[in-house]
């Protein structure tokens, strides 16, 4: 066999193997799809009915306001229109929004400190009542009254003087 012949067949038996695999999924076209006894041709006649609530005048079409409103953010094409009467405030440019954007932070981290001094303020002047409260629910006097106050401590007796001395040794 010449080897033109040979190039020949193998191209032609690899299209066979390739539509092969191809006509796998394939239907066969002369074969009549039922299902439950009815053709399936005949039943697709039918699926184009229209159901009550659709309206044929309407479908596919949806106003600018409702597509606006539905997926452009809110509504900001109702709020173009009614704007364009007035003119609204203008766009503010980068530098400005930066600007911006310190100065609010700069004012929070002010509120922050300010808060945060009153906190201490009052912290301290809790605890200087509740010192307070506390000596007074002990029924103490304050340091400086009970050292004025204090009683002389009795003199030691010589039983007392021996037992401390022999605790030392």
């Amino acid at each position: 066999m010449a080897p033109e012949d040979k190039i020949l067949q193998r191209f032609s038996m690899e299209r066979q193997r390739l539509h092969e695999k191809k006509d796998m999924f394939n239907l066969n076209e002369e074969e009549e799809l039922t299902h439950y006894g009815q053709s399936l041709a005949e039943m697709e006649k039918f699926n184009d009915l229209m159901d009550s609530d659709s309206e044929p005048e309407e479908k596919g079409l949806l106003s600018a306001e409702l597509t606006a409103s539905h997926f452009g953010g809110g509504g900001g094409l109702l709020r173009r229109k009614t704007g364009e009467a007035g003119e609204g405030p203008r766009a503010k440019s980068r530098q400005e929004l930066i600007e911006e954007l310190i100065n609010k932070s700069k004012q929070q981290k002010r509120d922050r400190q300010v808060q945060k001094e009153e906190t201490v303020e009052l912290t301290e002047k809790l605890d200087k009542d509740w010192r307070n409260i506390q000596g007074l629910m002990a029924n103490r006097t304050p340091r400086a009254q009970r050292d004025d106050a204090q009683p002389d401590k009795p003199k030691l007796d010589e039983y007392d003087m021996m037992v401390r001395e022999l605790g030392f040794e």
